[in-house]
């Protein structure tokens, strides 16, 4: 917890992102910045190196490569950071790149050296490492202008994408796209937050009311597979443990 008497304490109480990096715990934080502490217990840092401080930055979303490199989604912005190559990159939707979004909410690994970036309000992004280059995803209007809050990618290399316009479908290899929607299937509602593979292949999709999985195989989505707690609407967090038990986090509980 933040502390106001200890400067080592965590610079805000309010988590966005959290990460375990072996023995560092990486946190970004609303009005508090990156933090991180070197050694697991109660000593923590504001990350900072170069021209970049974290400080007082709202950080939404992060990314850590294996070479170290850093990928920071921000409120005010995306931010590339290879203190290897000492390069400083920021895009924000004033300056000369496409970025039409600031509100960064997810990064994640894409191919070789290609990071995906889903922005709020902005559609979705490529951004290249080697290159330092910002790029459309599609061109679909969901991709330039509508809400990604979340992509993941399943073992046969099928990425999901979870949109405030319903469910896609997308193979790289053959660039095919297909959606789900309120319309062509049983989803509660096209406001889809979050999104995670379980260990029978099923994906669970939380959306702004209430909680489906998709069946992949027979391509069908459901919602009555649980009795669930009717005030638990807005479901931003799905995860399961080593048993197969599932915890559902939610804006209400």
């Amino acid at each position: 917890r933040h502390e106001i008497k200890d400067p080592n304490s965590i610079n805000s109480n309010a988590i966005y992102s959290f990460l375990l990096d072996e023995d560092i715990y990486w946190i970004g934080t609303y009005k508090g910045g990156l933090n991180y502490n070197p050694s697991i217990n109660d000593f923590f840092q504001i990350y900072q190196t170069g021209k970049f401080n974290s400080f007082d930055y709202n950080v939404r979303s992060f990314y850590i490569a294996p070479n170290g490199d850093k990928l920071i989604g921000t409120r005010n912005g995306f931010i590339f950071i290879s203190e290897q190559r000492h390069v400083y990159r920021k895009y924000t939707q004033n300056d000369s790149s496409i970025l039409s979004s600031d509100i960064i909410l997810y990064i994640a690994p894409f191919k070789d050296d290609q990071y995906l970036i889903g922005t709020y309000g902005g559609g979705m992004y490529v951004y290249d490492t080697q290159k330092l280059r910002l790029l459309r995803f599609r061109d679909e209007e969901v991709f330039v202008t509508g809400c990604v809050f979340r992509f993941v990618k399943d073992e046969d290399d099928i990425w999901w994408i979870a949109t405030d316009r319903g469910l896609f479908e997308y193979q790289d290899e053959d660039q095919t796209l297909r959606s789900y929607s309120t319309a062509n299937s049983r989803l509660l509602n096209n406001n889809i937050l979050y999104l995670y593979l379980d260990s029978k292949k099923r994906l669970w999709i939380g959306t702004s009311d209430g909680l489906c999985i998709f069946d992949r195989t027979s391509k069908i989505i459901s919602s009555d597979f649980m009795l669930f707690p009717p005030e638990l609407k807005v479901i931003i967090s799905v995860i399961e443990d080593s048993e197969g038990n599932f915890s559902v986090g939610s804006h209400q509980a």
